[in-house]
């Protein structure tokens, strides 16, 4: 008996659809909005600190939290000169790099590494400013990392500041272990974190550092 013609349904079939030199990732909206970016191209507000200004799109600064997308445009000032942008000033932030960071993290550009100490405390005042939990995440893991005398005032005085209660107790039960909190408590530069140093008499208050 001849064999019954084979169904189209009883094979599996691979049909190779792209265009020649096409990937998968071409056809991402995310993508193309990313390239948009990189080539700087159809800004359409300026994030403003200090005289430097940073390019970026409102669609994009709206998707990246629920209270940005509420608040975006009520944030928006109108620079001088018809040909300007708007512009969002960011009050009591200092630090280019923070605003950067931000872009990194609002356009998805793989910057999840760990933030340099001299951007921390400006990219949690974001984080806060702007409820961007992810951002804010990312600052606290930083901060708990690579701490040193040099820095470790300061990295407690953040934590303070943003009220990081468990990262704060734990930084001082490291150095009560490591026998250096009385060390970090005398030295001078204690006397510049008057916040800081009302904390740590708290602190040494309810401990018994023998």
């Amino acid at each position: 008996m001849p064999e019954p013609p084979r169904s189209i349904h009883s094979e599996c079939l691979k049909i190779d659809v792209k265009a020649p030199g096409l990937t998968t990732s071409a056809y991402l909206l995310s993508d193309r909005i990313r390239a948009l970016f990189q080539t700087c191209q159809f800004f359409d507000v300026h994030l403003r600190v200090g005289n430097a200004r940073f390019p970026a799109h409102q669609a994009v600064l709206a998707a990246m939290s629920d209270w940005l997308r509420l608040n975006l445009k009520s944030l928006l000032e109108e620079e001088e000169g018809s040909d300007q942008l708007p512009q969002i000033r960011l009050e009591r932030i200092s630090n280019p790099d923070a605003v950067m960071i931000l872009l990194d993290a609002a356009y998805e550009l793989g910057g999840e590494g760990p933030i340099p100490h001299a951007a921390l405390a400006d990219v949690l005042r974001l984080s806060h400013m702007f409820q961007l939990r992810r951002l804010e995440e990312q600052a606290v893991q930083s901060l708990a990392m690579e701490i040193t005398g040099e820095n470790v005032l300061e990295r407690l005085d953040i934590c303070v500041e943003f009220n990081l209660t468990f990262l704060y107790e734990r930084i001082l039960t490291h150095l009560h272990e490591q026998g250096l909190l009385l060390e970090v408590c005398k030295c001078p530069e204690m006397c510049c974190y008057p916040q800081l140093m009302q904390h740590m008499v708290m602190y040494l208050s309810t401990h018994d550092l023998k």
